[in-house]
């Protein structure tokens, strides 16, 4: 008997397998119907648009060397904010917050290839 199934094919079957579901008391045998694997991947895909879409919010290229965003580079990308006393939240720990909210973050900020964001505190902090 299956207890769980979830849409990418992993099934738990015995109350051991359900761990590979995460817990949800709501729900029957208390987890969910989604397992973590597809969770995690959902949860990175969507963290990574939303990097992605906040890098081109602001320009799609680092502001000092002009390196442009084509999706794949999108790593390499960080915001720095102009004024550390304005800074709320950091960017990328809030995947929660709604992309409205991180536009007012972002206005506050300009985006900095890893190499020249370094460059930047190094020799304005």
């Amino acid at each position: 008997m299956i207890l769980r199934e979830c849409k990418c094919g992993v099934t738990a079957t015995t109350e051991e397998e359900l761990m590979k579901f995460p817990k949800d008391r709501r729900k029957p045998y208390g987890v969910g119907y989604t397992c973590r694997e597809c969770i995690n991947t959902s949860t990175r895909d969507k963290r990574r648009a939303l990097k992605y879409k906040a890098v081109v919010y602001l320009g799609g290229e680092c502001e000092h060397c002009r390196i442009k965003a084509t999706g794949e580079n999108n790593p390499i990308f960080d915001f720095h904010h102009l004024d550390k006393g304005e800074k709320d939240f950091n960017i990328g720990n809030n995947g929660t917050v709604t992309f409205s909210n991180i536009q007012k973050e972002l206005d506050k900020c300009i985006v900095l290839c890893s190499n020249c964001h370094r460059m930047e505190h190094r020799y304005n902090d």
